[in-house]
Formats: C-alpha cells, sequence, structure tokens
C-alpha cells in the first residue's frame, strides 16, 4: 500500500439529515438575528458620533475664545476620528453576531447528542461512514461519554456488505475521540479513515455558514 494512500482521509460528502435541518436553523436564526444586531451596532455608532460632535463643538469655541483660526480643521479632525472609530465599532458588533450564531449552533448540536433517537442518528453516520471506507475490517471511535450507547454494529456491517459486496464487520474502538457526537470510523490498520463527528462535518460546513451569515449582517 503506497504511502499516500496510508496518510489520505476521507471525508464524507453527504452531510447526516438531522445536521442538514441545524444548519438551516442556524440561517433562520442569523436573520432573526439580524436586526436586532445591525440596531445595536447603529445605535452605537450614532451615539460615539454625537458625542464626538458635542466634543468638537466644544474644542472649536476653545480655539475661538483664544483667537485661534484652527477650529473648523479641528473640529473636522475630532468627527473623522469618531467616525473611523464608529465604523470599527460597528464590525465589531455584526462579528460578535457572527459568534453568537455559532453558539447558538453548538447548543445545537450538543441537543442533538442528548436527544432520545440520537443512537438511530449515530447509526446511520456510521453506516454512512462506514459505506464511504468500501467496507471491510472497520471500527468506530466514539467521544468517551457515548462509548456505552447501545448500537448494532453488526446489523450496520450487514447492511454495508450487502451495499459494497464487500465482507464487513465494524466494532468499537478502544481509544475514543474528543467531540460532541458522531463518530470517526476507520479501517483496523488505521490506513483510512472518515471523520464524522460533529465538530468535524460542521467544521467542513463552517466557511459556507460563515460566508452565508456575514452576508446577512454585513449587507
Amino acid at each position: 500500500m503506497s504511502e499516500e494512500v496510508e496518510v489520505k482521509v476521507f471525508e464524507e460528502t453527504p452531510v447526516e439529515d438531522r445536521l442538514e435541518k441545524i444548519r438551516k436553523k442556524i440561517m433562520e436564526y442569523a436573520e432573526k438575528q439580524a436586526s436586532e444586531i445591525l440596531n445595536e451596532a447603529h445605535k452605537r455608532e450614532a451615539k460615539v458620533i454625537e458625542e464626538a460632535e458635542r466634543r468638537a463643538e466644544r474644542k472649536a469655541s476653545e480655539i475661538l475664545r483664544r483667537g485661534g483660526e484652527d477650529a473648523e480643521r479641528e473640529k473636522r479632525k475630532i468627527i473623522a476620528e469618531a467616525k473611523l472609530k464608529a465604523r470599527q465599532i460597528v464590525t465589531k458588533t455584526k462579528e460578535e453576531g457572527i459568534r453568537r450564531v455559532f453558539e447558538e449552533a453548538r447548543k445545537k448540536l450538543e441537543a442533538l447528542a442528548s436527544s432520545k433517537d440520537y443512537a438511530q442518528t449515530l447509526e446511520k453516520i456510521i453506516e454512512r461512514g462506514a459505506l464511504t471506507l468500501g467496507g471491510g475490517e472497520l471500527e468506530v471511535v466514539l467521544p468517551e461519554k457515548h462509548v456505552g450507547i447501545n448500537l448494532n454494529l453488526e446489523k450496520i456491517a450487514e447492511e454495508v456488505s450487502k451495499k459494497t459486496g464487500v465482507r464487513t464487520t465494524i466494532e468499537k474502538a478502544k481509544d475514543t475521540v474528543y467531540a460532541t457526537g458522531g463518530a470517526i470510523i476507520r479501517r483496523k490498520d488505521g490506513s483510512l479513515l472518515v471523520d464524522n463527528t460533529f465538530e468535524a462535518v460542521f467544521e467542513r460546513k463552517e466557511k459556507e455558514l460563515r460566508t452565508k451569515i456575514a452576508r446577512i449582517l454585513f449587507t
């Protein structure tokens, strides 16, 4: 077996249906939050500029009282600096909005991993990973808190054998993975694996989600 095959990591393209629903909920949540976040940002922006204008007027009056000629220029400078600061505040507030949306997404993933039908979801995730690997002698690496979940790995192996034409066995690995949910499915010899932990699936979608969320908040 070549070195390239030994180190190659296979990633599953289809996202688990439940995770796709969560993705849609994230976008709905982002859209609902957009108005609130933007209002908050613009209020902060207006407050900074308003305070700067008052400060600029006071500064200009002081310069005029001293007989100076640079009152208007100093006033424009103060307001320009305030507008720059205000734009930075707006950007920071929007970025905080994106962080809030992703935090909500993580909560939904945690809720999925604690749901009563999670075992069925996990079995589907394992089957898809096993099919991606083409069957064979496989093992499943689970988060430590999910090792005790009753999974019908024998039935999954039978399904994979039928669909791939390759005799398949699946068993739980002795090691665990640090993850909210999902699993890593790998060949027993460690040559190939599919990382279908929630974090890995989410990471593969994060760039797309972040772009869409930013579009909602920044336009």
